[in-house]
Parts: structure tokens; C-alpha cells; sequence
């Protein structure tokens, strides 16, 4: 999606030549028993990578550019998650649940003149969010105190004809859910 021209902010979406595109991801999880309580843990890991076949061009603020062989717009090198909760039974039928998550993600380009020589290709920010809960749980209720992106990283997420949107600022709470109907 695009400028028709500098004068006209109406925007174009243009279909290209072709593109190929690949990646790969690997994910390790499990539980293990760590005294009387159990930890989940999950780790992932990604990759993307491609290119625009020959003769791929789009309109940029009115100009038409070749983009042959450029990146393929948003494929990250690398994209990291990993995710960790420690259950323990506190009493019968409560436990207490501790945890977090990590997210990172490297590399990549935002628009598809990016990988190019044109001036218009804007490299994807890198980031790290991290985010943190300790709860309390039974089969009826739960409580729970949390931190969400707790660094206040704050990166853009996308950029639409020179606005810049970023992502959600440091978030911290406290909530308390029920289950209704029976058990669960």
C-alpha cells in the first residue's frame, strides 16, 4: 500500500511480480517436578528470510520502483519466545502459580523498498518485552498481580504513510476472575 503521488494522499495497494519466501522455527517445552510443585516451560525460536522476484516494482509517492531482489517486507532473523510458570500447591485446592515471558525479535524490514537502495526502506526496530504475573488459583476464582512489557521498551509497530504506531507502554494491575457453572 502506497501514495499515489506527493500531491494525491490516496493509497494504491499494487500486487508484485512474485515472491519467494522461507523460514524455519524449532520450539522445546516441558514439565518438570521442582520439589512439590511443577514448572511449564516453553522456548521458540524463528527465522524469515525472502526475496521479490524480478521484475517486482511498486509505486512509491508517485515513482515507480524496482524492487527486484529486495527483502521481503516484515520477515524477522530472528523472532525469541520463551515462557516459564511455577505452579505450587499452597493449600488444598489453591496454588500458588508464578511466571513470566520473554519476547525478542531482530531484524527485518518494514516496507518492501526495504533491502533496496531506494530511500524509502525502513528497517523494523528491534525489542525485548517482558512480562511477569504471580497468581493465586483455585478451580473457582483466581487472583493475580501482573507487570506487562515491564523494561517500557517502546518500539513502532508500523508506520502508515509517516504516522508511527507503537506498541502498548509499561502495564501493571491486579485482577480477580470467577468461574461460574460448576467446576471446571
Amino acid at each position: 500500500m502506497t501514495a499515489a503521488s506527493a500531491t494525491d494522499t490516496t493509497f494504491t495497494l499494487s500486487n508484485v511480480a512474485g515472491a519467494k519466501q522461507w523460514g524455519a522455527e524449532a520450539e522445546l517445552s516441558g514439565i518438570v517436578t521442582l520439589g512439590n510443585g511443577r514448572l511449564n516451560y516453553n522456548l521458540s525460536a524463528a527465522t524469515q528470510d525472502g526475496r521479490f522476484d524480478d521484475g517486482s516494482t511498486i509505486i512509491v509517492t508517485g515513482q515507480l520502483v524496482d524492487i527486484s531482489g529486495g527483502r521481503v517486507n516484515r520477515a524477522r532473523d530472528l523472532t525469541l519466545n520463551l515462557s516459564s510458570f511455577y505452579s505450587h500447591q499452597l493449600w488444598d485446592g489453591v496454588d500458588l502459580v508464578v511466571g513470566g515471558s520473554l519476547r525478542a525479535e531482530r531484524g527485518g524490514y518494514e516496507n518492501a523498498t526495504g533491502g533496496t537502495t531506494h530511500v524509502s526502506g525502513r528497517k523494523l526496530e528491534n525489542f525485548t518485552i517482558i512480562d511477569a504475573r504471580i497468581s493465586l488459583k483455585s478451580k473457582a476464582w483466581q487472583l493475580s498481580a501482573f507487570g506487562k512489557n515491564l523494561t517500557d521498551k517502546t518500539y513502532i509497530i508500523q508506520n502508515v504513510n509517516g504516522n508511527n504506531y507503537y506498541n502498548e507502554r509499561a502495564r501493571y494491575g491486579v485482577e480477580l476472575s470467577f468461574k461460574f457453572g460448576g467446576e471446571q
